[in-house]
């Protein structure tokens, strides 16, 4: 029997895998793959990638809302089941237009995943192990871009159908898996309320506003290489889809590493102290 504490933080791993690593990311290696089959353009390949973290900045602006209507659990099987199905709407080759709002939705129900359910299982830990649930959910960011890495290079030749379709069995299996999770009760020990969404944010400290120039930074230096790497790899450097894939992988071996490393640092150092570190 595994215990409580690693069958939520797996179902918060796994609720990033899906949200973040393979309905988000999934898409950078595919997009040479996408150009090759004339699926689409450079130019709309591009777009719609911004149309997805379009999406995300969506539904993370209103998730707290949407947890406030519905139980973040409930949130959270529903969106696992939504990302699956936009995948699935994306294996039809009908253009761009056809493909941008089920990008969107995708990246509507990833911004709903990192910012609404996620905190769910992160409430549930013991406090003493809670930097540690941290970082073993996050690493489901990094597991979803190897996963990626690896399935897009693997089935480049059967074409993006085989692709997109691939990547929405992945997503139904881990939402079948982690389904009654979700909707377990909480451990005795667990205190919620100290991450809990339902309390508005009123107040625009200064940490708030260094936080947010923090996170406005860090995605200044990443978000170009989650949307144009593997190509710029693939089609720029005309060195193929596989090495594509195969650099892509190395950006989720550090996206996996940092959040296991970072909950152990914040575990002894607190989160104050690591966060400014």
């Amino acid at each position: 029997m595994i215990p409580t504490f690693w069958r939520d933080s797996l179902a918060g791993l796994c609720a990033l895998l899906v949200g973040i690593g393979i309905a988000r990311f999934g898409y950078t290696p595919l997009i040479p793959v996408l150009i090759q089959h004339r699926w689409l353009d450079a130019g709309d390949a591009a777009y719609l990638g911004a149309t997805n973290l379009a999406g995300y900045v969506g539904g993370s602006l209103l998730a707290a809302w949407l947890s406030r209507l519905v139980p973040p659990a409930r949130l959270a099987q529903a969106a696992m089941a939504v990302t699956a199905a936009s995948l699935l709407a994306c294996s039809l080759p009908w253009g761009f237009a056809w493909l941008a709002p089920w990008r969107f939705l995708a990246g509507f129900t990833g911004g709903l995943l990192m910012v609404a359910a996620v905190p769910v299982m992160l409430a549930r830990a013991p406090v003493a192990l809670r930097a540690r649930s941290n970082g073993i959910v996050f690493t489901g960011v990094g597991i979803g871009v190897i996963a990626s890495g690896t399935l897009v290079p693997a089935l480049a030749d059967r074409g993006p159908a085989a692709i997109w379709l691939g990547m929405a069995a992945v997503t139904a299996v881990l939402a079948v898996l982690t389904w009654r999770q979700w909707a377990a009760e909480p451990a005795a020990d667990a205190t919620a309320p100290a991450i809990a969404l339902a309390v508005p944010a009123r107040y625009f400290t200064r940490p708030v506003a260094l936080l947010l120039v923090a996170y406005m930074l860090d995605c200044a230096a990443f978000v170009p290489h989650t949307v144009f790497w593997a190509d710029f790899i693939a089609r720029g450097l005309g060195r193929g889809i596989e090495a594509g894939g195969f650099f892509w992988i190395f950006f989720g071996l550090g996206a996996m590493c940092g959040p296991v490393l970072a909950g152990l640092v914040a575990e002894r150092l607190g989160f104050y102290r690591s966060m400014t570190a």
